[in-house]
């Protein structure tokens, strides 16, 4: 439906179901407009007003609203994909002499509710005015329980979780770009989780399709064995079980413990239960007395758990590298894991000043 209606006068229209789908509304002024589960698919809405507008579902795949007023407009579970709101300078209406200057600045998403749009193929400039914007989720990045974050068992392929990454990166561009550096660093987690979760998605379908190769190969070789061919595609299934398991683990980890480097109060209870855990791995390996501590000549040993206070204080010091000397490990195993403490003492501690650094920076 290619209606023109360059800037026209609709404001408190009733446009519930609407179909508009390629219309031209440019300029046109739609504030207060109920536009519920309308079709506005491939509209353009350059510079439109659409203050206060309830968009609840409606459709506005591949919409032009570049230097459109959002402010206050309810967009939750609308149809975003493709939406073109970047940046621009000049918009010409080629209306007659007519020209609509936009100016510099990006589009208005203030105070917008975007709640479960969908926003895949959106462009976000770091222009963009997001002051109160509200968001919830993408369908391609379903909730879990506390970080509103993608997850590889819930999104449908990779492709789609690099999608809704490539969102949030650019929502976190702009939220830095306006100093709301919270928000920035929410989105800069969920992106990475999506990108966590595409691997793991990845090499999900790397296994699969290993797998299928090798039970063709074992079905195959019932009546004729290939050996060299059941080697080659069972040594492919082999890698393809271990497909970039290092980056995988290792991001799997760096969220856990700090978020990605947001989270300090993350990494400091992680610290502690660390202590606590080694405190009980020394205790039962044994913890030796310094014969300098007790004025002897003879090494005591801490009973072990009557005496926790002190495998915990010597978990303690080990974990921050202090050693004060008064107590030790009395056995190779003891060695060995205090070794492991002051490894894993190091790498918390600096993490934690990182992600300090990173609050205190902004």
């Amino acid at each position: 439906m290619n209606v023109d209606l360059t800037r026209a006068w609709l404001p408190n229209s009733i446009l519930v179901d609407a179909i508009l789908n390629s219309a031209r509304l440019l300029g046109a002024t739609l504030s207060g407009a109920d536009l519920r589960q309308a079709n506005l698919g491939f509209c353009g809405l350059v510079g439109a007003s659409l203050h206060d507008v309830d968009a609840r579902g409606a459709d506005l795949t591949c919409a032009d609203l570049r230097g459109a007023m959002l402010d206050d407009t309810d967009l939750s579970d609308a149809d975003l994909t493709g939406v073109i709101w970047e940046r621009t300078l000049r918009q010409d209406l080629r209306e007659g002499n007519g020209e609509l200057i936009l100016g510099s600045r990006g589009p208005s998403l203030r105070n917008v509710d975007l709640r479960g749009a969908k926003l895949s193929g959106a462009t976000i400039s770091p222009e963009t005015d997001l002051d109160g914007a509200m968001f919830g989720l993408s369908p391609l990045a379903p909730p879990d329980d506390k970080e509103h974050i993608a997850d590889e068992d819930t999104a449908a392929t990779a492709l789609d979780l690099r999608e809704c990454a490539r969102v949030y990166r650019q929502l976190k561009l702009a939220f830095q770009a306006s100093g709301e550096y919270e928000r920035a660093g929410s989105f800069f987690v969920r992106e990475r989780t999506c990108l966590r979760s595409a691997l793991a998605r990845e090499a999900a379908n790397h296994r699969r399709g290993a797998n299928r190769r090798l039970a063709a190969a074992l079905a195959a070789d019932v009546a004729s064995p290939d050996w060299r061919g059941l080697c080659s595609a069972a040594w492919g299934a082999l890698k393809a079980s271990m497909y970039r398991a290092p980056a995988r683990a290792f991001w799997l980890v760096f969220e856990r413990v700090s978020a990605y480097g947001e989270d300090a109060w993350r990494v400091a209870k992680t610290a502690a239960l660390v202590v606590l855990l080694f405190a009980v791995i020394l205790g039962c390996c044994g913890i030796g007395v310094s014969p300098n501590t007790n004025a002897g000549t003879e090494v005591s040993q801490v009973p072990f758990p009557r005496e926790f206070g002190s495998a915990l204080y010597f978990s303690t010091v080990t974990f921050t590298s202090l050693g004060h000397g008064d107590l030790f490990p009395i056995n190779g195993w003891g060695r060995f894991w205090s070794g492991v403490e002051v490894a894993c003492g190091a790498v918390l501690m600096s993490l934690f000043l990182v992600c300090i650094v990173r609050k205190f920076s902004r």
